[in-house]
């Protein structure tokens, strides 16, 4: 079963409906619904996206929401040519030394900052990159196991009556209740399987089981690292 999502607003809005958390603010709820995930060996959830970026004077700007580039390609003459990443000391200063910038060794490229450096002036690079995945109002999602959702619940709502306990708003005697509650739900959360759906499995028993490396499987943009090898035998 594909692993469904949940938005951090409805977190948000059902931890809202206690009285006492009713001013919760929205980014002490995504730092520690973030912190909560990271504790227990959840990684944040990301989905693949693929853009066109113009290349002007050997630079492109990177989309504003890239967390991660998986991978890029030259539209060249209507053709799309894999890149790899450059190991030029001297891969950002092309536009000062053209003559440094080397295309006979192939398609490449290196980021910094908010910026991808290639090899050849102007152009059109095909990129496809991860990022965080969000509702359609923008909020982040996570995982929708509810021993996961309920361990970032119990975990947001102990933070806050941590910070209200300092303010001697908050008995210890409530502090030490909710505490013990996420400490129950987290270990509930440790332990929700978290496996490959068959399709996926299959997918990843093919790329590790193979019996003859895949030599081009860059070039071939990974088409088909996952599909299973046959053997053509003559008769």
């Amino acid at each position: 079963m594909k692993l469904r999502l949940v938005s951090l607003k409805e977190v948000a809005n059902k931890l809202k409906q206690n009285p006492v958390m009713a001013d919760l603010q929205w980014d002490f709820i995504v730092t520690h619904a973030a912190d909560l995930l990271a504790l227990i060996g959840v990684e944040a959830v990301y989905v693949t996206k693929t853009t066109d970026i113009e290349v002007k004077d050997y630079r492109a700007m990177m989309p504003h929401d890239l967390m991660g580039i998986v991978g890029a390609s030259n539209v060249h003459k209507d053709k799309l040519y894999p890149m790899r990443t450059s190991e030029d000391t001297l891969a950002e200063s092309y536009a000062g030394f053209k003559s440094l910038a080397n295309e006979n060794a192939g398609f490449t490229y290196t980021t910094s900052h908010s910026a991808i450096f290639t090899n050849f002036e102007k152009g059109t690079i095909v990129v496809t990159y991860r990022t965080l995945a969000t509702d359609e109002d923008c909020f982040p999602l996570i995982p929708g196991n509810v021993e996961i959702v309920n361990a970032v619940e119990a975990y947001i709502r102990y933070k806050w009556y941590d910070v209200l306990n300092d303010l001697d708003q908050m008995s210890d005697r409530k502090l030490a209740k909710v505490e013990s509650e996420y400490a129950w739900r987290v270990g509930q959360a440790q332990s929700a399987p978290l496996v490959p759906n068959p399709d996926e499995m299959e997918t990843l028993v093919n790329s590790i089981v193979q019996m003859l490396p895949d030599m081009k499987a860059h070039k071939d943009r990974y088409q088909y690292l996952g599909a299973m090898e046959q053997f053509k035998i003559q008769q």
